[in-house]
């Protein structure tokens, strides 16, 4: 847990299975860095992954349940006493259980993961940006009642990506798995998760990569290669782009810790 400037930051690595359930004594909002992890509060189920956020209510109920080997999950818990109204356009949010997707969300919930761990003088700074810019990407999302209902083979779509996204396909093969064109594809997808399907494959990619960079088992041109990225320049570009900071760097910092 980290205090911030009008809040508090916890950082979760939650393993496979279900969580016991428990309340949290004030409202907050979490977001999925990488993994899966549904969550049930007061009765409504949230599937989410990378990209993914959701609000919780004080009080309220939840269960989480971990798809997978281990979710890491950020948590933000605004405090009103000392927010001096950095956290006002949240308010409304955090009344009630919602979800919310975009990638502007993924990119800060990774920003804010790396920052998370450092103890420069700089760090609590760059922390408290990623954390308000991860506020703003949530709070000025539509509410997802107003959308148009899911559709079904949506959860069939994310299913398939989390399990081949290191192989080779192309987008008439996720259009087949979900029994609709394409082009109506491309818009649905958009439209209900916020980002493209390419998108969010180069998110679970990165999220694989930084990985193998935590573990250390694999240099960075056989994690670009196995990433599927057709060279290191392009990887070390789409990894920058995502997490802000180089692969080299990123083994550096973890690797310091």
């Amino acid at each position: 847990m980290r205090p911030l400037p009008g809040c508090r930051v916890v950082a979760h690595r939650l393993p496979a299975g279900r969580v016991a359930a428990h309340r949290v004594d004030q409202p907050l909002f979490a977001a999925v860095v990488r993994g899966r992890c549904d969550t049930t509060i007061g009765g409504r189920r949230f599937e989410s992954s990378s990209g993914q956020a959701w609000s919780e209510p004080a009080a309220e109920r939840r269960v989480n349940h971990v798809v997978g080997r281990t979710a890491y999950v950020l948590s933000v818990l605004p405090d009103d006493r000392h927010a001096s109204g950095l956290f006002d356009d949240l308010r409304s949010s955090l009344a009630r259980p919602i979800q919310r997707s975009s990638a502007d969300i993924a990119i800060a919930a990774h920003r804010a993961w790396v920052e998370f761990g450092e103890r420069d003088s700089a760090a609590t700074l760059a922390l408290t940006g990623h954390v308000l810019v991860l506020a703003a990407a949530f709070a000025r999302l539509p509410d997802a009642r107003h959308h148009a209902p899911r559709p079904t083979w949506l959860r069939r779509v994310s299913d398939y990506l989390h399990a081949h996204y290191l192989d080779p396909f192309t987008l008439s093969d996720v259009a087949a798995i979900a029994g609709v064109d394409p082009a109506h594809l491309c818009r649905a997808y958009r439209a209900h998760t916020g980002s493209t399907v390419a998108g969010h494959v180069r998110r679970l990619r990165v999220e694989w990569a930084a990985g193998r960079i935590l573990a250390g088992d694999m240099s960075l041109a056989q994690i670009a290669a196995g990433a599927g990225f057709a060279d290191q320049s392009h990887f070390t570009k789409v990894f920058r782009k995502q997490l802000g900071i180089t692969p080299a760097a990123y083994r550096a910092r973890t690797c310091a810790r």
